[in-house]
Parts: C-alpha cells; sequence; structure tokens
C-alpha cells in the first residue's frame, strides 16, 4: 500500500512538473517562434453597473491575455461591448481592485495573462507601461509572483511582456496535473501493467510468463518468485495447497 502510495506521489509530482513546462513552452513558442493565431476577442466594462475598468479578454491556443484601462480613458463605443459576467474568469484582479489602486493614471494597463493546456492552469499579474524611449523598451511591474523574461518588442506574448506566470489557477491546474500524471503513468507503466493482467489470466507467472497450468506451485519453476496462495477452505491444512 505505502508502494503504490509512493508511486502515485511521485507521478502526481512530475504532472506538476510537465504542467508547469508546458504552460511555459507555449509562452515561449509564441514569444521566439511568432506562433500565433487569430484571437477570440471579447470587451466589456467591469463592475456593468459602474464601470471603473475597460476590459479586453484575447483568447488564443493555450493562453490567454486579460488587459484591464482606466474606464475613463477608455473607449466609449458601447457596441464593442458584451455581458461580461459570463466570460470575465474568476481569477481576474479587477473583480477585487480599482484602478486608483493597481492601475493608477497614465500607467499603462493592468495585464493578466494565462497559460496552460488542457486548461489554464497559471497566470501572472502585472502593471504594463508602454515605453517611448528609442529602445521600445516598456516597463513590467509584477504584481505577485511572476518572472519576467523580456520586455522587448522584439519577444512578445500576443503583443505583451514575455512573462512566465508563477501563480496557479487552482482547478485548471489540478486537472492538468492528474491528466499528465495519468499519461505520464500510461506510457511508463501501462503496457508492464497490461502485460501482467495478460499472463494472469491466461495462467503465466507474472514475471517470467512461465505456464503455470497443469500443476499447483507454490513458486514459479522457471524463475523461483513466489505465487499467491488461494486462500484454505475451512478446516483444511494450510500446507496441502
Amino acid at each position: 500500500m505505502k508502494r503504490r502510495l509512493g508511486k502515485l506521489v511521485v507521478f502526481l509530482l512530475l504532472g506538476a512538473i510537465i504542467n508547469v513546462a508546458v504552460a511555459w513552452g507555449i509562452l515561449a513558442a509564441t514569444a521566439w517562434f511568432h506562433f500565433i493565431d487569430y484571437p477570440e476577442q471579447q470587451m466589456g466594462a467591469w463592475p456593468p453597473d459602474r464601470p471603473e475598468w475597460e476590459v479586453e479578454l484575447l483568447s488564443y491556443a493555450g493562453h490567454a491575455s486579460l488587459v484591464s484601462d482606466d474606464y475613463v480613458n477608455g473607449y466609449t463605443d458601447y457596441q464593442l461591448y458584451r455581458p461580461i459576467r459570463a466570460w470575465l474568469p474568476s481569477w481576474a484582479l479587477c473583480r477585487s481592485e480599482t484602478p486608483a489602486v493597481v492601475n493608477p493614471p497614465h500607467s499603462g494597463a493592468l495585464v493578466e495573462h494565462a497559460t496552460g493546456w488542457p486548461l489554464l492552469a497559471l497566470h501572472s499579474r502585472y502593471r504594463w507601461t508602454i515605453g517611448t524611449n528609442p529602445r521600445w523598451m516598456d516597463r513590467v511591474d509584477l504584481i505577485g509572483p511572476g518572472i519576467v523574461v523580456s520586455t522587448s518588442r522584439q519577444y512578445r506574448v500576443a503583443g505583451l511582456p514575455f512573462v512566465l506566470p508563477l501563480r496557479p489557477i487552482w482547478l485548471g491546474f489540478a486537472i492538468n496535473t492528474i491528466f499528465y500524471a495519468a499519461l505520464l503513468w500510461l506510457l511508463t507503466l501501462g503496457p508492464f501493467t497490461a502485460r501482467r493482467m495478460i499472463r494472469r489470466k491466461r495462467g503465466r507467472c507474472l514475471k517470467c510468463g512461465y505456464d503455470l497450468r497443469g500443476a499447483d506451485h507454490e513458486a514459479c519453476p522457471e524463475c523461483g518468485v513466489s505465487l499467491p496462495q488461494p486462500p484454505a477452505l475451512p478446516g483444511e491444512p494450510t500446507g496441502n495447497r
């Protein structure tokens, strides 16, 4: 039991590592090789009753960008807005903060970038100040955990600075970790488990495949491994089986 529990912990740990590696790899491929597709774009104002934020959600394959700006400085074309409650992520910082606290005037936008596959699993938060110097370098002020890789316009993730996220989106992170742990188990231990099941069904030794049918064995005559014995019947001596 302890051995099985230990294997489970190891596979879940490896699944979590693969989960992070895939999430970061998606962003790296987008930034370095310009792998990008046309995003699904949604815009809205938050809160709907007294808008403080103008919010834009750009959804790509494997990652999404949520850009929030001061509503006063934003667009006023209400035809661009859609009902926001259905698509604003639960982890969006604009749900709990106001521009006066998070996004002071003329400081750019509040950006939240999420990534992961098959579900979004990690996200980062930062204030983005668009650079005006000759090198076109932008400024990134992290809000919480994250790793700023590049603010250069040569390496962008969907037009935004390249930041590796470290903040988990717990539901997506857990599902992705279990998915990768199961996939890793199938690739490593799955074939051996299937072979053992076939040998057991055919009456062969689970270790070497020796045919054990036709006689009772306490150990495999070929490899010497001890064989599980059926439980003794009531009143029957245990040594007779």
